[in-house]
């Protein structure tokens, strides 16, 4: 963070939108300008090390209404605003389905089901397995029916270089071997390909399966209905709020993601069978036109836009003790080039297994008793911070032992 305020700096940047993994941003510093992080959260509830992190940013954009809620209350100091991603493209067929269909090698009058994702996830976060043993059992006997999987694995993402190592990820071939599905009926295709031809992909298609454990967003979700095409979703998170136009199957129990840390959900395998059913038998009741004009009034260009900017421009300020409130410019200015000074040092004194704390007392030291950079602390000696800035700045001549720690802010 002390590396991007030199660049706010340098370039007179008053407002930071950021859009990216917060496990490559270190808080050394806090932000100087109006910091916003656009948020896709995958957790229920919001894991403990993304909130530490996002605790430091002024504003949070979250992607679905049921994620600003869930931030809202994990994180009440801070502002956060529903702010979904833009989904707009041309809506118009540049060919027809029989022509796409022809493609692919699909009869005219089959039933596809699409799943469109990446298999990229060693946690197998789109849950392919699940969605595959569920097409299994709804198959059973229905000779009109296609699966057509559209994914890209690791390996193909690495191209030919092969500096990944795909030990651990789920081997898609293997799983549906092990399937009754017929070979005959089911397409995988996993080359990378233009964005208009996967479009054409779900603009063919009767319904998409997305049952993920989890999605920050979902972007083929709100595309395939945007396309008229239904979809079956997993209720958890985003993808329950954006069902305008489909059935989201209620997930079977909560599971533990061991590499993000957080808890998401497992998907249920007859739910997402029944949800096909109710489709292929024609009793769902079809909201194409709903879903386009939901769809298309929350996640125009000109929406989005127009919330970034209410964002932008308002007064908001952090709370008293967390990120930049109470500091003026030069302060500002100080902490980012010295190092203790009286406005970021906290000195700690024991005695009698206490910690004292400008006077006050506490048993136990905790995390939220800190709120500067610098933290001293020390065994029953009682000294001032002018005292230690002398030490430090004039570089005294007696021996000292003096221990000085750099903390990280909310941490």
């Amino acid at each position: 963070s002390s590396n991007l305020n030199a660049i706010f700096r340098e370039h007179g940047i008053d407002c930071a939108i950021m859009c990216m993994d917060l496990s490559k941003l270190v808080f050394d510093r806090p932000f100087i300008v109006k910091s916003i992080m656009w948020y896709p959260n995958h957790f229920c509830p919001v894991d403990k090390y993304n909130k530490k992190a996002l605790a430091n940013f002024s504003h949070i954009a979250s992607l679905c209404p049921t994620d600003t809620e869930l931030l809202s209350k994990a994180l009440p100091d801070n502002k956060v605003e529903y702010i979904p991603h833009i989904i707009d493209f041309e809506t118009k067929m540049s060919t027809t389905i029989t022509i796409i269909r022809d493609k692919y090698g699909i009869s005219h009058d089959a039933y596809v089901i699409l799943i469109n994702c990446g298999n990229y996830d060693f946690q197998n976060r789109k849950s392919l397995d699940t969605s595959i043993f569920a097409c299994e059992e709804f198959m059973k006997g229905k000779e009109n029916v296609i699966l057509f999987i559209h994914t890209y694995d690791i390996k193909s993402l690495n191209g030919d270089m092969s500096h990944l190592d795909v030990k651990g990820s789920l081997r898609i071939d293997d799983l549906l071997e092990d399937s009754s599905i017929p070979a005959e009926q089911v397409i995988v295709h996993k080359e990378i390909v233009p964005y208009n031809d996967v479009l054409d992909m779900m603009r063919m298609s009767d319904v998409l399966l997305q049952g993920s454990k989890s999605e920050g967003f979902g972007v083929p979700v709100l595309e395939a209905q945007l396309l008229g095409c239904p979809v079956i979703t997993t209720k958890f998170g985003a993808m329950s709020d954006y069902t305008f136009n489909g059935i989201s199957v209620p997930y079977v129990q909560k599971c533990y993601d061991n590499l993000g840390g957080g808890i998401w959900v497992t998907p249920s395998v007859t739910g997402m069978t029944d949800a096909l059913n109710t489709m292929y038998s024609g009793s769902f009741e079809d909201s194409t036109e709903y879903a386009k004009e939901q769809i298309t009034k929350l996640m125009s260009r000109e929406s989005v836009t127009n919330r970034f900017l209410e964002l932008i421009t308002d007064d908001f300020v952090l709370p008293s003790g967390s990120g930049l409130d109470g500091y003026g410019d030069e302060e500002k200015e100080d902490m980012d080039s010295k190092g203790p000074t009286s406005k970021n040092l906290t000195i700690v004194t024991i005695k009698k297994n206490k910690f004292i704390i400008g006077g006050k007392e506490y048993v136990k030291l905790k995390s939220k008793h800190i709120k500067t950079e610098w933290i001293m602390i020390n065994d029953g000696f009682e000294c001032g911070v002018e005292f230690i800035e002398d030490l430090i700045n004039k570089n005294a001549t007696e021996p000292n032992e003096l221990i000085l720690l750099k903390t990280r802010y909310k941490s």
